[in-house]
């Protein structure tokens, strides 16, 4: 009994992680169409795609490092079938330094900062549906970041 069980779990688990992985993969291609915005001729992709499925209504924080004495650019990006989205990006005293006030589908900041901080880069996705909840729409966000030497 105890190894039907068993394997009844792993067989859930397998799945499970299988269907992260297939949402992973589909976001991930689409954060890598963002590199033609991100520009890699002048940036330097950091190497991350910071991908996620999100749903009308959500909001995200991703907290990152930036370094005195380069030029960075972020690129946040929704799919079409959201919304929109809005950015943010604040430093760690919650500062606001950015934010984005049309609601399109792709939002970019360049940014050269005067020392080393962490900032946090808030997505949000608006709730536009007057459906009920369970019709809210859901697809894949990305935020990509780049960075280049200052010219001096």
């Amino acid at each position: 009994m105890k190894l039907k069980q068993y394997l009844l779990l792993t067989v859930i688990l397998f799945s499970a992680s299988f269907g992260f992985s297939q949402d992973d993969n589909s976001c991930k291609g689409f954060a890598k169409s963002g590199l033609v915005v991100l520009d890699t001729l002048t940036y330097v992709h950091d190497g991350h795609y910071n991908t996620l499925k999100l749903t009308e209504g959500d909001k995200i924080d991703i907290y990152k490092p930036f370094y005195k004495g380069r030029k960075y650019k972020i690129v946040a990006m929704s799919a079409k079938a959201l919304p929109g989205l809005t950015i943010s990006i604040k430093n760690v005293r919650r500062q606001e330094l950015y934010k984005s006030d049309a609601m399109e589908y792709t939002q970019m900041w360049e940014y050269i900062p005067e020392k080393t901080e962490n900032l946090i880069i808030s997505v949000e996705i608006p709730v536009k549906t007057n459906e009920d909840v369970e019709k809210l729409k859901r697809d894949c966000v990305a935020i990509l970041i780049g960075f280049a030497p200052v010219s001096n």
